[in-house]
Order: structure tokens, then sequence, then C-alpha cells
């Protein structure tokens, strides 16, 4: 048994607004002109995506749809597109 805590979907969310400089504001986060990161995102959810697979710190089942650009479990959601190489979310059509 791990004993590390367990990576939300809504936290990856919060990280993955964070890096495109949309913090949530719930997270009372006060940040000074320019100090927030303003990543596209695919950039950022390659921020993510190096944490989930090369650190293993985020969890690898949390993906974002190539579509809409959601994050989504793909434990309970999501599927594969025709062609099999993009994720998308239940909300939208693959290839």
């Amino acid at each position: 048994m791990s004993d590390k805590p367990k990576v939300t979907l809504e936290q990856v969310d919060d990280l993955y607004e964070f890096l495109m400089g949309r913090p949530p504001a719930r997270l009372g986060l006060r940040l000074g002109r320019g100090h927030a990161p303003k990543l596209r995102p695919h950039a950022a959810f390659a921020v993510i995506w190096y944490l989930q697979e090369v650190l293993h710190v985020l969890p690898d089942h949390y993906e974002a749809c190539h579509r809409c650009g959601n994050l989504f479990d793909t434990n309970c959601s999501g599927h594969l597109g025709r062609k099999e190489k993009h994720q998308y979310c239940d909300n939208c059509d693959g290839d």
C-alpha cells in the first residue's frame, strides 16, 4: 500500500489552469504580474505528462481531450479515437 496521497482530477485541473495563467480564484493564489506561467494548453499538458510519465508524481490516468482540451479520468470516462492516436472526453467525437 502506498503512503502517497491520491491526487485528484480536480487538483490536476487546477495545475493545468495555473500553468495556462488562470489559477482558480478558490485557491487564493496571489501572484504578482509576470509571476504566473502563461502556457498554451498543449504545453501546459506537456508539463503534466512529464510529471505523470517521467517523475511519477501524478497518476497517469488523467488526460486532456484532443478536441476540447478538458481534462478527464480515463479510468471512468473518455475514449480513444478511431485511429487510436488521440484521447477524447465523453463529450467529443474522436478522429
